[in-house]
């Protein structure tokens, strides 16, 4: 699904808006694996096979996150993003928006970009929007943008800019909100452009977001951008001039990977050259996150590229995109800014941190730099749309700021998915514990296929591309087995209590011809994912207790859980598709409501 950013901007003030408000911009990678940055394969003792400079230098000089979670797909952690609300919240768990759905994140909550108006700023969005646009009520240019450039479905081409049959990119300026952007009526957002067919999107937002940093002037209302980057979302494409450097990864997805990675790099690099250049820097908060785990397996759609992946890979983590093991969960990121703390020991956050935390921890950085009295009357004035809401949202931004010795722990615990009926599964972190309910998502462990690594590598390209190992280079997948259990040493103990490698392997093979009860009440496993973040070692024997305290708290939550707002495609979207001249577009009347 997707990698997130997010670029919190504070500027100094002479650059500030009004009130000496920060700027903040806050951006989105997508499907970028949780192994995927070269200081993170340094970390493990690796030579990387991927380069990311610039992420190297940003992170290196700010916080990385060591506890972060987001959700394992791509729409429901853009909903929990902008609403600030677990997904068992808003209706959209664990299924994506199609693009012939007739549903949409609820009209009725209160996203983030609201929250930033009301606080006198202007608001961007570019990228991908992706959580329903059956009416126009429910598109990005009604949902509290002042502009808008990007598309509205899942994926399309990084050049075409269009899915299937029809185009998907929109330009526009306005939406339900008067002020100074407001020239033109957001009828004009429904058509799609073709002004950037042939020009690679990354390019496309990196200039974009130039641009609005460029032309900002001292009076202008402060600056709020969503910026959700298409990369590294398959389709796997990029410029030659970032494949050359990685010709000897022969698996192309995981090479497209590589360059498609090394653009957004460089996209960042002129992003922060562009602070620099305008005065924004020195008060600048920079936050990088992905969306979900890596895909390293195939996926609905085939085979990326004829791999055996769509190139991310979440070592050491297991699973990956679409799973509710780590490898799906775990979220990769870090904070940059000059205003955080220096000095050895301020190089990581090591505190629990969900993604929908962004919603209040951004709104806590957009009045920091008033005093307290004047705090105090923000936030009154805000307390109805915080009420209604990120109620699942937990303020980190004067933690992020303390030095580490005097940090505290703002949250405990992470529903990280309620009991889905969809997928047949749920998932809940309390303090170091993880347990695990049902089944989803595959349970194996991912490397790359080079010797030393992988327990099987280097293995030849599969006659089958799409379920077999991809070149070398590429990604291998593998269940743990007698013939492979040097990877993991039977001898290796969990702090939190010993299994031995029969136990670690077979517990994971359940006998499907005996009779089981619910998958609500099938316990998949308990894991010390601090000690043990592999999740190698099942407690859930050793340890009844912790799991009926953790089980209590799924229950808790059950009873919270909002019906689903997903709903069947509706054929009028591909009518008016082909009636518009060839473009995905709002189709419904916006007086219907969801």
């Amino acid at each position: 699904m997707i990698i997130w950013v997010f670029l919190l901007l504070v500027t100094s003030s002479s650059t500030q808006g009004e009130n000496g408000k920060p700027h903040i911009f806050m951006m989105l990678v997508d499907d970028w694996g949780s192994y995927d940055a070269s200081w993170i394969m340094k970390s493990y003792n690796r030579t990387p096979d991927i380069h990311t400079p610039n992420i190297d230098h940003l992170s290196s000089l700010g916080l990385r996150f060591t506890n972060y979670y987001v959700q394992p797909i791509c729409s429901p952690t853009r909903s929990v993003l902008l609403s600030g609300r677990y997904s068992i919240h808003t209706g959209a768990e664990h299924i994506l928006f199609g693009a012939e759905e007739p549903s949409c994140l609820p009209t009725t909550l209160p996203l983030m970009p609201h929250a930033f108006k009301k606080l006198g700023y202007q608001t961007h969005m570019v990228g991908k929007w992706h959580l329903g646009y059956y009416n126009d009520t429910c598109s990005p240019w009604r949902r509290g943008f002042d502009t808008y450039i990007g598309y509205l479905n899942g994926e399309e081409g990084y050049y075409t800019h269009g899915m299937g049959p029809y185009k998907d990119f929109h330009e526009c300026v306005n939406n339900s909100d008067s002020g100074p952007f407001s020239s033109t009526t957001s009828s004009n957002c429904d058509n799609c452009t073709h002004k950037y067919e042939g020009q690679y999107s990354t390019t496309v937002y990196t200039e974009h977001i130039q641009k609005i940093i460029t032309l900002h002037k001292s009076q202008d209302p402060p600056i709020f951008a969503y910026v959700a980057w298409q990369s590294v979302h398959e389709p796997m494409q990029a410029p030659m001039r970032y494949l050359k450097p990685y010709s000897a990864t022969l698996d192309p997805s995981r090479r497209i990977y590589a360059g498609m990675l090394a653009a957004l790099d460089e996209g960042l690099g002129n992003i922060t050259a562009s602070l620099k250049a305008n005065g924004l820097y020195e008060n600048s908060v920079l936050v990088v996150s992905n969306d979900n785990g890596g895909m390293s397996g195939t996926y609905g759609l085939g085979c990326c590229n004829c791999g055996t992946s769509c190139g991310g890979l979440n070592y050491p983590y297991r699973g990956y995109k679409d799973s509710f093991w780590e490898g799906g969960f775990r979220g990769n990121g870090f904070v940059h800014s000059p205003l955080l703390p220096s000095g050895a020991g301020e190089t990581v956050y090591t505190p629990l941190l969900h993604v929908s935390d962004w919603f209040r921890t951004l709104l806590y950085a957009a009045i920091s730099n008033e005093n307290p009295e004047t705090q105090n009357v923000t936030l009154h004035g805000l307390e109805p749309l915080l009420q209604a809401g990120p109620i699942d949202s937990v303020n980190h931004w004067e933690n992020m700021m303390a030095v580490s010795t005097r940090r505290i722990e703002p949250r405990s615990e992470i529903l990280l998915a309620g009991f889905d009926i969809d997928k047949q599964g749920a998932a809940i972190r309390v303090g170091s514990y993880k347990l695990l309910v049902g089944n989803w998502g595959d349970d194996r462990w991912c490397d790359l296929n080079v010797s030393g690594l992988s327990p099987i590598a280097p293995a030849p390209p599969s006659n089958n591309p799409g379920t077999g190992p991809g070149g070398y280079g590429g990604l291998v997948c593998v269940h743990l087995n007698s013939s492979n259990a040097t990877y993991i040493p039977a001898s290796v103990e969990s702090k939190s209590g010993k299994a031995n490698m029969y136990e670690i392997v077979f517990s994971l093979k359940q006998d499907y011809l005996a009779p089981k009860p619910p998958w609500t009440s099938v316990i998949k496993g308990l894991y010390n994912v601090v000690d043990d973040p592999r999740e190698l070692y099942d407690l859930q024997h050793a340890l009844p207790d912790m799991v009926s305290r953790l089980y209590e708290r799924l229950l808790y939550f059950n009873k919270t859980t909002v019906p689903s707002i997903h709903k069947p495609r509706d054929p009028n979207a591909d009518t008016h598709a082909n009636e518009t001249g060839g473009c995905w577009s709002p189709w419904a009347n916006s007086s219907l409501s969801n």
